[in-house]
């Protein structure tokens, strides 16, 4: 059974029409009321007295006429916990503005994790511009305008980017200082909505585990053998040669992503060999990781046996690549359904700190649901409708 939905100000009683409108209008908006003055309310009135949820919807999501809401607090609030504590509080940030400009404009979800296309407001010039202070260029953008409205969408300027990737939000949490290993939890907890332990393996070998990895801790190699290469033989041959290509400018204030030849960002070194040397990333994983992976290797390129049935491998090269390694992923889009469900259906922001066990009892019995939303936004790649469709599914009484 869906959820009850509360109106505050506004009274439903008696009304079973202006009900369901209201419910649609704030499972879309993320809570904002459909009071009477709304220029749109005869509108979505009027087709949801005609039984036409999904048109209603449209006409709350259109990306000029529509609720500015749909798009500056609802598109823009998906990505808002994806930083490296998962928290959910703070200020909109630019993977707010591409994922609502990519979806008020109709461009393919995939795009996200793919192409060199950002958006900004380039109207703000000064300390506050996109290219000289990220950060408060979009706190400008969404605290004093409609985010909806001002965003432009253009290649991304200085450098060829690929998609949220060279974002400055995953920049600043995964990027910047480090070994350029960190971006592992960004994947592991944003795109596929689970955590490392699901996903270890000691069967992956060791071949490119990064030097600074002790092959000896603590005068014991079976440390190494039992716990360290569970999570480093998979992160290491994959995540930092993606990223290889990729480091911080620390002359700068706020700092700066610079793209260098490929470097290795170790500290230390506790094994002489598998210094990195290039942005050549290689993928190993067993059938039971890709359960949750769902990886499909790339176009023209698909995932080969390794030795043994349950092990497979691809490789591959650069970000670009590993952008469309993600967004051919049907992980991806089962994560992506999941928090779209909770957002709408749960009225949470999907993390898997906050989540409660009711939470995720709820999200396991609507798990053929959440995976035929995943079927169609990876078919359509139209978040928007995807967005309406999850809403009508639940305000029409599907759950």
């Amino acid at each position: 059974m869906a959820l009850a939905y509360h109106v505050t100000g506004v009274s439903e009683d008696g009304d079973p029409t202006f009900t369901q409108a209201n419910r649609l209008y704030k499972a879309l908006t993320n809570g904002t009321p459909l009071l009477p003055e709304n220029p749109l309310y005869s509108t979505i009135y009027a087709k949801v007295s005609a039984a036409d949820l999904a048109g209603a919807a449209q006409v709350i999501t259109h990306p000029t006429t529509g609720a500015r809401e749909f798009y500056d607090v609802l598109v823009a609030g998906i990505p808002q916990h994806w930083n490296r504590d998962d928290n959910p509080i703070g200020d909109r940030h630019e993977l707010s503005a591409m994922f609502l400009g990519n979806t008020r404009d109709g461009r393919p979800f995939r795009n996200l994790f793919t192409e060199d296309w950002v958006y900004f407001d380039n109207t703000i010039s000064g300390n506050n511009a996109y290219t000289a202070n990220p950060n408060n260029h979009f706190r400008t953008v969404f605290d004093t305008k409609s985010a909806r409205d001002a965003l432009d969408g253009d290649y991304r300027p200085g450098f060829n980017g690929t998609g949220i990737f060279t974002s400055s939000t995953w920049f600043y949490n995964y990027i910047d200082m480090g070994t350029n290993r960190r971006p592992i939890y960004g994947m592991l907890h944003h795109l596929f909505c689970t955590e490392i332990q699901p996903v270890q393996s000691l069967f992956i070998p060791d071949t490119y585990v990064k030097r600074d990895v002790p092959r000896t801790p603590a005068g014991d190699v079976n440390q190494y053998l039992t716990n360290c290469i569970g999570c480093h033989s998979f992160m290491d041959a994959l995540i930092p040669r993606a990223f290889a290509r990729f480091d911080t400018d620390p002359a700068q204030n706020p700092p700066t992503m610079l793209y260098v030849p490929p470097r290795d960002k170790n500290n230390e070194v506790n094994f002489a060999n598998e210094a990195i040397t290039s942005d050549e990333w290689h993928l190993f994983l067993t059938d039971e990781q890709n359960a949750i992976f769902g990886f499909n290797g790339l176009p023209g390129n698909p995932l080969q046996e390794y030795g043994s049935t349950n092990l497979r491998y691809l490789n591959g090269r650069g970000l670009k690549q590993f952008g469309e390694l993600m967004a051919e992923s049907d992980g991806l889009y089962t994560c992506m359904a999941k928090q779209l469900v909770t957002r709408i259906y749960l009225k949470k922001q999907f993390t898997l700190a906050t989540l409660t066990a009711e939470d995720k009892e709820e999200l396991v019995k609507q798990a053929s649901v959440i995976e035929g939303f995943a079927r169609l936004l990876k078919k359509t790649q139209n978040l928007r409708e995807v967005i309406e469709a999850i809403a009508v599914y639940f305000v029409g009484g599907g759950a």
